[in-house]
């Protein structure tokens, strides 16, 4: 099966739904989380348009797919003594983000709200520059 999510939110805070509520999406892929396993089954997912990790390559930071990202658009984030470089989110994004989950918790009973680094090893987003946004735009 393909890569699908119920709803995908764009850099300037447009949300797409792909994907009806009530059907099963593939974007957790192989998963496990607070006991369960398969958890496309049991999950909503929310995709961000987003670069994701980037690599430092002659003075530019070039994400997985090639694209270069503008300086003003990286996140730094440094870890156990590692600096890694992230695709930033965008306010918009994180507005859509917040109001989507309040929706969404107005009407299922959502018990976690986690990212896909959270439930499989595969995948490393969305990674610290999300959590950063929040702080930036003090989002809670």
């Amino acid at each position: 099966m393909g890569a699908s999510a119920h709803l995908v939110v764009g850099r300037d805070g447009e949300v797409i739904q792909l994907v009806p509520f009530d059907t099963e999406a593939w974007h957790a892929g192989r998963s496990w989380y607070a006991g369960r396993s398969g958890l496309n089954r049991y999950s909503i997912g929310i995709e961000l348009d987003n670069l994701g990790l980037l690599r430092l390559s002659g003075g530019m930071f070039v994400a997985e797919c090639g694209r270069v990202v503008p300086a003003e658009d990286v996140f730094a984030h440094e870890s156990g003594g590692k600096l890694t470089y992230w695709h930033r989110y965008t306010r918009a994004q994180v507005q859509a983000l917040v109001k989507i989950c309040s929706v969404l918790e107005e009407h299922y009973p959502i018990r976690d709200v986690v990212g896909h680094s959270a439930v499989t090893n595969r995948k490393v987003d969305p990674g610290p520059a999300l959590e950063e946004a929040f702080k930036d735009f003090g989002i809670r």
